[in-house]
């Protein structure tokens, strides 16, 4: 991996086992020492404005990229993160950072304080398999209210807005389906509503985030299968929905922030908090 910010004539500039800051002219290393980077963790880099640097996390550790320093910096935040080699997620706020995962939350001060540290289990986490099947990926722009879902002898139809504001329909599933039938109904009908149809990594990833929220989804402490919404500005638990099994099909509608949750034969519609 290799990542070029340009700070006024100077440059960040990160591969997957090293940092340094280097001159946008002439390309030398403007640091005598590298920060050095684990390879088997992630490297997630996020740019602040306010002090015209970058932050840059791995290997439980944040480093801010500042310009105006002569030599490698130390890192600023030590933290203890549970499920590290999953995080995909930095954000920044005026307070801190926010670095997250499928089951983990995080909030660090600027100051290298923890503001706010969550973590949950998922269904089913022990023993999967490698397994094959269809995700939602990305946004889609979905009708709002009642236009969204009806039920017709074994059927499962979605009512939504195409890209030219006209309302269209098409059937998610249909008849009687065994897995294998049940996974090619999902990418169909994916595909028709122009979502990506993807494989899964050994361990199912439920989770969609956006800048202000992460959905998780969880365990909760009575065994009911949930989905959490998770401030990431405070790590306070805006929404718990439950979901009645280990691998979900649900879209957040990016415009109204609806979650649309596709269940046996139906598609359940919780609105916003």
């Amino acid at each position: 991996m290799n990542y070029l910010g340009k700070v006024g004539e100077k440059v960040m500039y990160l591969t997957g086992t090293y940092g340094n800051m280097v001159d946008y002219k002439t390309g030398v290393k403007l640091w005598k020492r590298n920060i050095s980077f684990d390879k088997e963790r992630p490297v997630l880099p996020t740019y602040d404005e306010a002090t015209n640097s970058y932050l840059v996390y791995n290997d439980e550790k944040l480093y801010k990229f500042d310009p105006s320093i002569s030599d490698k910096p130390e890192p600023f935040a030590k933290v203890n993160i549970k499920k590290e080699k999953e995080l995909n997620s930095i954000e920044l706020f005026p307070w801190g950072v926010v670095l997250a995962g499928p089951v983990e939350v995080m909030g660090v001060n600027m100051d290298g304080t923890v503001k706010y540290h969550l973590t949950y289990s998922q269904p089913g986490e022990t023993g999967r398999r490698l397994m094959k099947s269809a995700a939602i990926a990305g946004s889609i722009g979905l009708g709002i209210g009642s236009g969204v879902s009806s039920l017709k002898s074994g059927e499962i139809t979605m009512t939504y807005r195409d890209s030219n504001g006209n309302m269209r329909s098409d059937v998610l599933i249909e008849g009687d389906r065994n897995n294998k039938n049940q996974a090619k109904a999902y990418a169909a009908g994916s595909a028709a509503l122009g979502i990506v149809a993807a494989k899964f990594n050994s361990r199912f990833n439920a989770m969609k985030q956006n800048r202000d929220f992460s959905y998780i989804f969880a365990k909760a402490e009575t065994g009911e299968k949930i989905l959490v919404k998770v401030s990431k500005a405070d790590g306070v638990e805006v929404d718990k929905i439950i979901f009645n099994n280990n691998k979900p099909i649900y879209e957040v509608d990016p415009a109204t922030q609806n979650i649309f949750y596709v269940s046996d034969k139906s598609i359940q519609i919780f609105n916003k908090k």
